[in-house]
């Protein structure tokens, strides 16, 4: 089945069980156009693929270092991502953390992007994105941004530390 018709089917089923709460932060409130267009980005293809794998908030300092994306362009993508009701963030003192929403229609949509996000780039961002997160301290990210150079200095710092 081809992915749009897959997704409309999925947004049609979940349109009837939502009894018309038309304000609710599920995906399917929006117009299926709207969603697909959200959907249709490599970049945001690539966050929801990290958010998904994670299962776990993430900030954007993380995200930037996974991806090897400016932060500007990182931050436009998850704002376009919460628009489409598909990611929330929660402010923690400095960092913003970005999570999958889980509504029903987002859970049966990430089951889906599961089967077709794999391979590259996918593998690498997962792959930098865990050397990034053996960064943090009590589940937090402490580090804020660094190049891809000091990334890899400070894993191996970590790595030493916890031998």
């Amino acid at each position: 089945m081809r992915l749009t018709a897959y997704i409309a089917c999925i947004m049609t089923h979940t349109k009837n069980d939502r009894d018309g709460a038309e304000d609710s932060k599920d995906a399917t409130a929006l117009p299926a156009a709207t969603l697909f267009r959200t959907l249709s980005d490599d970049t945001r293809l690539r966050i929801l693929h990290l958010l998904m794998v994670q299962e776990r908030a993430l900030c954007v300092c993380e995200l930037v270092d996974a991806l090897l994306l400016p932060q500007y362009q990182v931050s436009r993508h998850l704002s376009a991502l919460k628009q489409a009701g598909l990611v929330s963030a929660q402010k923690r003192g400095t960092w913003a953390y970005h999570r999958l929403e889980s509504t029903p229609s987002i859970k049966k949509l990430s089951g889906l992007l599961a089967e077709l996000l794999v391979g590259e780039p996918y593998g690498a961002d997962f792959q930098r994105l865990e050397m990034r997160l053996q960064l943090r301290a009590n589940e937090h990210c402490v580090v804020g941004f660094v190049s891809e150079d000091e990334l890899q200095q400070l894993i191996k710092r970590v790595a030493t530390q916890q031998r």
